[in-house]
């Protein structure tokens, strides 16, 4: 089967998705998603003061709308809770990359996507799963996605990462109920992986970009 890269070749995967009940979204969608859509801009403040009509006061609303986005921003921050979500991460590892022995298309773009929902995951204290395919040389977690200590990382010997694994016992041992996924690649293991990860009751989003 061809290596494809993640992002717009990747769009006639998962195509059932919401028909087995799972989200493909992008990356820059889910984070707004979890900020409950606060995280934009407050505009409708800013076109209230406009109608005053002075450049002072255009100014003046500039400055206090910036601070009432960075109260909004902070705030958001604080009220998230991913103590049901899990992030799982599947088979960002070296062999993937320029070099490797499975050298996918730019596979720098979707690690660095990964990166940041990792960071995210990692700032709100939410579960991370580090999944990797037991496969050398080049079997190394990637260094962008590179796990911490306490991070939980599973090898895989199959295509679904549930199978064989200790997978959904951590799930279920810290009393998760949504999953996020991305890694490697789209239209074999990570589509594995949402499968079999909705079969087992947990509601899924899957970042397309990432």
């Amino acid at each position: 089967m061809q290596n494809i890269q993640k992002g717009a070749s990747t769009d006639n995967y998962l195509e059932g998705a919401p028909f087995f009940g799972v989200a493909r979204i992008p990356i820059r969608a889910f984070l707004n998603q979890r900020f409950g859509n606060r995280c934009t801009r407050p505009s409708h403040l800013y076109s209230f003061f406009i109608t005053f009509g002075t450049y002072k006061i255009k100014i003046a609303m500039k400055k206090l709308t910036t601070i009432a986005f960075i109260i909004i921003l902070i705030t958001s921050v604080k009220s998230q809770s991913l103590d049901s979500t899990a992030l799982i991460i599947i088979d960002i590892q070296n062999f993937y990359f320029p070099g490797g022995a499975a050298e996918l298309v730019e596979p720098e773009k979707a690690a660095e996507k990964a990166k940041i929902l990792l960071n995210y995951f990692r700032e709100n204290k939410g579960l991370v799963v580090h999944i990797k395919h037991d496969l050398s040389p080049g079997g190394e977690i990637h260094q962008l996605v590179k796990p911490l200590d306490n991070e939980k990382v599973l090898t895989k010997k199959e295509v679904n990462a549930f199978l064989n694994t200790k997978l959904n016992e951590t799930l279920k041992q810290n009393n998760i109920e949504y999953v996020t996924l991305c890694g490697m690649q789209t239209h074999i293991c990570l589509e594995a992986a949402t499968r079999a990860a909705h079969d087992f009751g947990y509601k899924c989003n899957v970042i397309e970009d990432a």
